[in-house]
C-alpha cells in the first residue's frame, strides 16, 4: 500500500494541472485579500486583520469549490483513463488498495490547493495589517486549527463525489462535467435554503461555511464533523462498490 501511495504522489508532482491549480489559488488569494479589509465578516464585524480575512475567505469560497472541483475532477479523470489503475491492479495490488490510495492522495491534494487561497490571504493581510487584533474571539492558533480541520473534512465531503464519478465513468471529460455539475447543484441548493433562512447543514458546501462561525459549542462541532464524515463515507463507499465490480479500462 505504501508503494501505491508513493506512486500516486509521484504522478501528482508530475501533473502540470496540479501546479496550475496551486498557482491560481495562491495568486487569487493574495490579490483578493485586500478587498476584505473593512468589509463585514459573517458575524457582522469589519475585518481588519489576517485571521478575520482568513475566515471571510473560507466563508466565501463557494465559487472556488466549483472552479477547483472541475479542475481537480479533470486531473482525477485523466489518471483514471490513462490505464494507470489497470496497471496497478495487474501488478498484483488489490482493488481496495488501489481505490483508497487514489482517494487519499486526491483528497489531500485538493485540500492543499483549496487552503492555499485563504492562507495566502492570511499571510498577505497579516503582514500588512497584523495577524490578530482580537476581531475573532477565539485564540489565533485555536481558531486557525479548528477551522482548518473542520473545513478539511467538509472539503472531503464536497470532492468525494469526483472519486465516485471517476469510478463510474473512468473518463476525464465525463468525470469533469458531472463533478462540476454536482458541486454547482450543491452550491445553488445551499443558496436556496439560506435565502429561506434554513441553514442546510446536510449540504457539504455549507459545512465549510458553518465551520467559520465562532464560538461553536461542542454539539455544533460534533454535528458538523458527523455530517462531513457521513457524507464522505457514503460517497467513497458507493465509489468503492462500483470500482470493485466494474471492469477497469
Amino acid at each position: 500500500m505504501l508503494a501505491l501511495i508513493k506512486m500516486e504522489f509521484y504522478q501528482l508532482v508530475r501533473n502540470r494541472l496540479f501546479y496550475l491549480m496551486a498557482g491560481i489559488s495562491i495568486v487569487f488569494g493574495a490579490l483578493m485579500s485586500s478587498g476584505y479589509i473593512g468589509d463585514t465578516n459573517p458575524f457582522g464585524v469589519p475585518m481588519a486583520d489576517g485571521l478575520s480575512v482568513f475566515g471571510g475567505m473560507v466563508y466565501d469560497s463557494t465559487m472556488w469549490l466549483i472552479v477547483i472541483g472541475a479542475m481537480s475532477a479533470l486531473m482525477l479523470g485523466q489518471s483514471a483513463s490513462d490505464k494507470t489503475l489497470a496497471l496497478a491492479v495487474s501488478a498484483g495490488h488489490s482493488r481496495t488498495s488501489v481505490y483508497f490510495c487514489k482517494a487519499l492522495v486526491f483528497l489531500l491534494a485538493v485540500n492543499i490547493v483549496m487552503f492555499f487561497y485563504p492562507f495566502a490571504g492570511l499571510i498577505v493581510t497579516g503582514a500588512a495589517q497584523g495577524f490578530d487584533k482580537g476581531i475573532i474571539a477565539e485564540p489565533f492558533a485555536q481558531y486557525l486549527l479548528r477551522v482548518t480541520g473542520m473545513v478539511f473534512l467538509a472539503n472531503c465531503a464536497v470532492f468525494s463525489v469526483s472519486i465516485l464519478l471517476m469510478a463510474v465513468f473512468q473518463d476525464a471529460a465525463k468525470t469533469t462535467a458531472c463533478a462540476a455539475l454536482a458541486i454547482i447543484l450543491e452550491s445553488f441548493g445551499m443558496i436556496f435554503f439560506l435565502s429561506r433562512r434554513m441553514p442546510p447543514l446536510w449540504l457539504p458546501p455549507y459545512m465549510a461555511r458553518a465551520a467559520v462561525f465562532t464560538p461553536l459549542n461542542i454539539s455544533q462541532v460534533i454535528l458538523i464533523l458527523t455530517a462531513c464524515l457521513g457524507f464522505t463515507a457514503l460517497l467513497l463507499g458507493a465509489g468503492y462498490f462500483v470500482f470493485r465490480k466494474r471492469e477497469i479500462k
